[in-house]
């Protein structure tokens, strides 16, 4: 009679079905952990390509935007500014008025519209129909 305890004929725990199992559920786990790390590898090296977009946008836009702060500190903007806003010249510099046309819908440089002129004699009731609602 055999005994129970008798190791069977070479078949061992490695051979048999349970480890066949246990080994198949650790490399299952081992490769979710590989696929998960891969996949944040992933999402974090496309972060880093967008960030790096941006910083070169917006380092493109601050360069852009110092550039026109340096023209806008410039003695030629504050010329340019004073020459056509506050209608500035320069000393020893003549100024010629020409008269505009009826296409340039004001009376001229210099002289305020026909329509502005004209307005002072209207009553304030007509002025506030001509607003609303037009001539």
């Amino acid at each position: 009679m055999m005994s129970a305890r008798e190791p069977r004929s070479g078949k061992g725990f490695l051979a048999s079905r349970w480890s066949l199992i246990a080994g198949a559920v650790v490399l299952f786990i081992l490769l979710v952990a590989f696929a998960r790390a891969y996949y944040q590898n992933y999402r974090t090296q496309e972060e880093i390509r967008r960030l790096k977009a941006e910083a070169s946008r917006l380092e493109a836009k601050k360069l852009e935007t110092l550039d026109a702060l340096r023209y806008l500190r410039s003695p030629a903007y504050v010329e340019e500014k004073a020459r056509t806003e506050l209608n500035l010249v320069k000393p020893g510099e003549r100024v010629i008025i020409v008269p505009g046309d009826a296409s340039a819908g004001a009376g001229g440089v210099g002289q305020p519209p026909k329509n502005m002129v004209e307005s002072k004699n209207i009553s304030s009731p007509r002025r506030w129909w001509d607003y609303f609602f037009g001539n």
